[in-house]
This record gives structure tokens, sequence and C-alpha cells, in this order.
């Protein structure tokens, strides 16, 4: 990877599926005046006498050194701060110990080799294995010298332990920040997080379904089907809540989702409800929202959107129909926008529930999904019918559904929405393919998309289910 002198690099997460931003600390960058991703040279050099270490924040003026003990210190300070509430550390910076603030920063060497040894020391001594990130700001006066930040997110999976010797016979212990120092946690502590780590498993699914119930209520019609897609992040991410975040949600989401006519995008009238801001879209005033996401500050999120009206009832079936390309739109575009604001708006990543809600009309209460494209096979899919509702479950990595290329993504899609789809009599979702290539034929503008799929560099395939 390229870098530029002065400027962070992050370097890739495994499983994440292309480069990301760092997890968001917002104590951390009101002290440094900035994001983790954009500290550059400038802003290193400019903490010197005036950040001091804290619960969240470390320095170190030199590398991890190669004894046993050396390796111990930096496994320690990374479940640490995992079991505390996350953080930095920072490498080639020094701090005087009598008042933590920081007195020079002579930078380290940076190196693949050296960041692949840190990266193996915390799989060897920390279990559960951590989510942690490591991005390194290069000097300006030298491309082998710079700093290292360490960083690491609140976790889900406390308590990390600690593997505190060497060869066959070893103890574990929990290491947590406590101010300025590290400290071992009681037993005591050591059992309430257990006990707090499984209760969060139920938490999330409660969590889950209570946001989908939240967002379909506020669209709910008899007239209409609608998609509700919630997103619950394994590890929480934070957001402060003002006046103009909604319209801040609106702006960041704006021109991300699927390039083609078949998804709507994500609505534009902005409130704030509790823990949440609210965008919100309707056809016409005085009408039910055609659409209602809900995005709240832990980074979890709840978007309902309608994918069908009273026109697609069906007569020659007598039953109600889903469009089939609208209904993909709108999956792409919601999980899209999901993970686009929990990974760079709340500072989370990795893991996340989700869960895909279609709610049918009342007036009848059963579909089919319609088949549409341009080759010629207009129906339905199948004669499977749904009854009321569909709802799946299941996890994916947020990463995947925000990269520049469009195949993790379509990939993440076609593993999301396999259940959904298979309701419907459907072994996956008919208009990608497992490995992310767009099944162009499917689509009722199908040389459109055949021509403009370039501009976006998605990858078609002639393979058709």
């Amino acid at each position: 990877q390229e870098n530029t002198p002065g400027a962070a690099t992050t370097v890739l997460v495994p499983g994440s599926g292309g480069p990301m931003r760092l997890p968001r600390f917002p104590r951390l960058e009101r002290l440094l005046g900035r994001r983790l991703d954009d500290l550059d040279e400038a802003a290193v050099r400019a903490m010197v006498g005036i950040v001091a270490e804290t619960d969240d924040l470390e320095f170190k003026g030199t590398l991890y050194g190669g004894t046993d003990k050396d390796r111990l210190e930096l496994g320690k300070d990374l479940a640490a701060l995992a079991n505390h509430q996350g953080g930095v550390v920072m490498l080639g910076v020094e701090a005087d110990p009598a008042t933590n603030l920081v007195t020079c920063v002579p930078g380290v060497e940076l190196a693949e080799a050296e960041e692949q040894r840190m990266r193996q020391i915390a799989a060897e001594r920390v279990s559960p294995t951590l989510d942690w990130h490591l991005a390194a700001i290069r000097s300006g006066a030298s491309q082998t010298r710079g700093w290292y930040l360490l960083v690491v997110p609140r976790s889900s999976l406390r308590p990390h332990l600690l593997r505190t010797s060497s060869g066959q016979a070893h103890t574990w212990r929990a290491p947590c920040r406590d101010g300025t120092t590290t400290r071992f946690m009681a037993e005591s502590e050591i059992a309430d997080r257990y006990r707090n780590r499984f209760g969060l498993a139920g938490d999330q699914t409660s969590h889950l379904r209570a946001i989908t119930q939240a967002a379909s209520s506020q669209v709910s019609s008899p007239d209409f089907a609608y998609l509700t897609v919630s997103v619950v992040p394994t590890r929480p991410g934070d957001l402060r809540l003002t006046r103009s975040t909604p319209n801040e949600v609106s702006q960041a989401l704006r021109g991300r989702g699927w390039p083609f006519e078949q998804g709507r995008g994500i609505g534009h009238e902005g409130s704030i409800g509790i823990g949440r801001s609210e965008l919100t879209h309707r056809l016409n005033t005085g009408e039910h929202p055609s659409e209602a996401a809900h995005f709240y500050t832990d980074g979890s999120c709840s978007i309902t959107s309608a994918v069908g009206q009273p026109a697609t009832w069906s007569p020659a079936s007598g039953r109600y129909a889903v469009n089939d390309e609208i209904l993909f739109g709108e999956i792409v575009n919601s999980l899209t926008a999901a993970a686009i604001y929990a990974t760079e708006l709340t500072g989370t990543g990795g893991d996340a529930l989700i869960q895909l809600h279609l709610h049918l009309p009342t007036a009848d209460g059963t579909c089919q999904l319609q088949r549409r494209g341009a080759l010629g096979r207009n129906g339905f899919w199948t004669q499977r019918v749904v009854g009321k509702s569909a709802t799946t479950d299941t996890m994916i990595v947020l990463e995947d559904l925000t990269g520049t290329e469009w195949s993790p993504r379509l990939q993440a899609v076609w593993f999301a929405s396999q259940r959904l789809y298979q309701a419907f009599g459907l072994p996956a979702c008919p208009h990608v393919a497992e490995g992310g290539q767009v099944r162009w034929g499917q689509f009722t503008e199908a040389s459109d998309v055949k021509r403009r799929a370039a501009d976006y560099e998605i990858e078609l395939t002639d393979d058709l289910p």
C-alpha cells in the first residue's frame, strides 16, 4: 500500500474486505481536535506540553521489545483497554511520569515485519481474540519512521484474559485500565464481566426486535407492503445527538446506495427521537410515510421502506405481488446505509446482527414475489405464497458493505438476504450471484444496467438462477 508522508494510514484488518475508518472516540477527538484517521505529523507534534495520558490514551516512546516481559506488556496494554472503555496506545511519544504530559515525539521505526509481530503477540497472549486496529503516521522527514496507533475499541467480549507466562504452565489474568495505570481485576469483577458478556447476546436480539417494531410502526398502512432492515453491531458505537444530526446522517448516506433506479435511497425529512435521529419520506403530503429510518446513537439502526403498493395487486393470481427489483434495491440500500452509519458516524465495526422483515398488507395478508426482467420472464418466481410476514435473522461484517468495491458488498447482500428469498421458494437472491456478480438479465432495464455497470466497476454475469 502506498503511504503519503505525514498521513495516517490504516493497516487492513483481517476480514474487513478493504480499508476502513478507525473506531470513533468522541473524548479523544475533542482532545486531539480531529478523528484518529485524520491525525498527521503536525497534529502529533502539537501534542507536546498540551496532551496528557488518561485512562483511554497511553504513550510509549519506543516499540515493544523482544523479551518475554515486553511481549507480556503489549498484551497487557491491549487487553486492559479492551476490558475498560477502549482507547489508544501511541508508540513513539514520550510523557513525563510526574505530569503525564507529552514531552517529545521521537517516533519509531515503521516496518511491516514489526506490525505482523505485534499482531502475532496479541493473538498469542490475549483470549478471546481482540478486535483491534493498527495505524501508522509516517514522518515527512523519513519514510521509515513515524508513529504507531494501537486502537482498541471497547469490547463486548469482556473480560479478555492475558496469558502471563510461557511454556506448558501458564496462568490467565484480566488487566484493566485504572486512570493512567493498569491493574488486574479481582475475581468478583471478572465474574461480573462474564455475566454481562453472556447476557449481551440476548439483549442485542431483544434490541433488534424492538427497533424493528419502532421503525415499522411509523409507516404502518393497510395498503402497502414494507421491508424493514434492522442492524445491531455487536460492539456499540457512540454518537452525540445535536439538532443537525439528522441532516449530517442524510448527507453521509447521499449517493452511496444502489446506483440504478430500483433503489430509492434514504428519506430526507429529519427529526430527533429518544436516543436516535429519524429520517422519513412521504410520496405525498399528509400520506403515511413510504419510508422511516431510525439511526440510534449506539450505531444500530432500522430502516423501513415500501416495496409494493395497491397497484401491484395481481388480478391473475388474486394475490398481492412484491416487485423483485424494488425488493432487491431496498435490501442493498438499507444494508449499505446501516453499515455506513455504524462505521463512519458512530465508530463501530466488525460483526452485526441483522434482521430482514417483510410486512404484508392486512387486506389480504399473503403475497408472491413478482418476476420482472428484460428476458421475457414476467410472472412469478415460484408458486410459494408468503403469509402475513417473513422474518429472517443472520450476521454480517459491517465493513463488507462500506468499501468502494461492489463485489464484496453484493456478496454480503447475497448472504444476508438468502433466507428471505427462501421464504418465497428461491434458494437465494436472483439478481446477484454468490460471488457478488450482478445478473444483469434479471432487470427490466437490463441494457442500462449492462451499459452503466462499468462506471461503478460492477462485475456482471450472464448466469441465470
